[in-house]
């Protein structure tokens, strides 16, 4: 206990004693996990946003003409034994053709001069909440267009795909750019700890003429660069939260008004111990980096 504390006040007085420099590696710390951070929330509504969007997502199955009630039961009880399949509602074509007309609104008056009612019945097929990732929705389709009495069905499968896409793309454009961020931290940090050891090499020769062991000499800066990593960490998920609630009103009501109910979140309590992590690690890392060779023959 006596050496844990030992080793905390010496790393704490190392940071004490280069202000600046450890500032700027805080700082840089700080601006690597942010950018992180802010692609971590963005991809984290986005994947909510799709789910919620998802949920609204209907396989649409168009029946052949001429289908009778009894033939229109059994693929209704067909589709409804699907285990994604969470409601099946029968569409007439009186229905649909309604439905239609008010979709038009004002211009519903070209469909007036109709000799016919030009659109089938359907059944519309909501989907399980979970159930809406790309390749799920595409073998659902495949699995109702394969039934009796289906003649097509459509399911809005580019929207989906392009969604989907979209979000990975954004993820991985993210994991890049912290990563590359996240290395240049890394080399400030050793830079920040190289500076310490060289101000109290003199300090660190008597230890070792006086048989301190390397591991002894060393975990002070092994610990000034975690505290340096989980400080500048920190700061990035305050930021990241002052940003979000000061941002989130207004986000809300303009995502009320696109796309319905949806809440926007915060990161999750995993995803900031994750940053703290990461910070921590990369504070750690630097650390080695600068003092690896120190009191090697």
């Amino acid at each position: 206990m006596h050496r844990i504390v030992y080793f905390l006040k010496r790393a704490i007085r190392g940071i004490r004693g280069n202000p600046t420099v450890t500032l700027l590696s805080v700082i840089t710390i700080t601006v690597s996990l942010l950018t992180l951070g802010a692609f971590l929330l963005l991809t984290l509504n986005l994947r909510a946003s799709a789910a919620t969007w998802g949920g609204n997502v209907q396989v649409v199955a168009y029946l052949v003409e001429g289908m009778g009630p009894d033939e229109l039961n059994r693929l209704s009880e067909s589709i409804s034994h699907l285990a994604e399949v969470s409601a099946v509602k029968y569409v007439s074509r009186e229905d649909a053709l309604a439905r239609f007309r008010r979709d038009l609104g004002g211009q519903a008056a070209i469909l007036d001069g109709l000799s016919r009612n030009p659109l089938p019945a359907s059944l519309e097929v909501t989907l399980q909440e979970g159930a809406t990732g790309p390749a799920l929705v595409r073998a659902i389709a495949g699995k109702v267009r394969g039934m009796r009495g289906v003649e097509d069905v459509q399911y809005g499968e580019e929207w989906i795909a392009q969604y989907s896409a979209f979000v990975n793309f954004l993820r991985g454009i993210g994991l890049l750019l912290g990563a590359f961020l996240l290395a240049g931290s890394a080399l400030v940090v050793a830079s920040t700890i190289r500076l310490a050891v060289y101000a109290r090499r003199e300090e660190l020769e008597i230890l070792s003429l006086v048989g301190a062991s390397r591991p002894f000499i060393r975990i002070p800066f092994l610990i000034e660069g975690i505290l340096q990593g989980i400080l500048g960490a920190g700061l990035a998920v305050g930021i990241l939260y002052g940003a979000y609630r000061a941002l989130e009103p207004r986000l809300s009501k303009s995502l009320l008004l696109a796309a319905g109910h949806f809440d926007l979140s915060f990161l999750p309590g995993k995803a900031i111990l994750l940053l703290l992590g990461v910070g921590a690690a990369v504070g750690v890392v630097g650390s080695a980096l600068s003092v690896g060779r120190f009191g090697r023959p």
